[in-house]
């Protein structure tokens, strides 16, 4: 029935070139345990696994580029494509800071964690920089937006990161996501830390991990509004890579 659409674009009855390249189909089907029907959506492709990726998470960030952005920029023309500079907090084994330099062409990716660097996917090593030492990561994201993409670990918590790479240096922040397995209100917390550097517009992509099972829906809503007082078209997304125990926040500081 109407109730058990997944998901209902809004170029889906918008008509004109974007509803064309989109025919809409019925279907059905079955991801992470659970049945999902859709009627009059656009077809959705799943890529093939084959296709090399740092990490199956890296099709998350994929399908948000792929999914939300035409939603909101239904001509393909979304304003986060080769944008200066692009946060990813939890990044190990680096497969959505792979997705922001390979897919997004931001210039510059901080790729923010604690692990050691050997955990991050080879498919990281044409982008990645080692830097001589801590400091040279923010040196990298200040220099001019020249030659490819480059992706500059730090290897320390979000938290701790955040405040000497991003917020004193007041670096501008594009595209800020994070995936990591923590709370989901710290999820939170580090990106609205940043509100005073975003460069508007700026898109924000959150996986929130239901890591106490029992209350999630009422931490998932109250972070979702809390989101919400500083974020534009916020949407909750399932998306094909997400476990049962977690979803996607998508949004925009316009």
């Amino acid at each position: 029935g109407g109730d058990g659409i997944l998901w209902a674009p809004p170029w889906a009855a918008a008509g004109g070139a974007a509803a064309a390249a989109y025919a809409p189909h019925d279907h059905i089907c079955y991801s992470d345990g659970v049945y999902w029907v859709g009627r009059s959506v656009p077809r959705v492709i799943v890529p093939e696994e084959r296709v090399p990726a740092p990490c199956k998470a890296y099709w998350k960030l994929w399908e948000v580029k792929d999914r939300y952005l035409p939603g909101l920029y239904p001509d393909g023309a979304h304003p986060y494509a080769g944008r200066a500079v692009g946060v990813d907090v939890g990044a190990s084994p680096g497969g959505w800071s792979y997705c922001l330099a390979k897919d997004f062409g931001a210039r510059c990716v901080l790729a923010i964690d604690p692990a050691p660097r050997d955990t991050y996917d080879p498919l990281l090593a044409p982008y990645t920089q080692r830097p001589e030492k801590d400091g040279d990561a923010v040196e990298a994201t200040l220099a001019p937006a020249a030659g490819p993409p480059r992706i500059a670990i730090v290897q320390e918590k979000g938290g701790d990161a955040l405040p000497r790479c991003v917020l004193t240096p007041r670096v501008p922040v594009a595209l800020f996501v994070s995936d990591m397995n923590d709370q989901m209100e710290h999820t939170a917390e580090l990106a609205e830390s940043l509100r005073g550097v975003y460069e508007r517009p700026a898109l924000v992509v959150l996986t929130l991990k239901n890591k106490s099972r029992g209350d999630f829906d009422a931490r998932k809503a109250a972070t979702k509004a809390r989101l919400s007082t500083w974020l534009s078209n916020v949407t909750e997304m399932h998306l094909f890579a997400n476990t049962t125990l977690e979803t996607t926040i998508v949004g925009e500081v316009l």
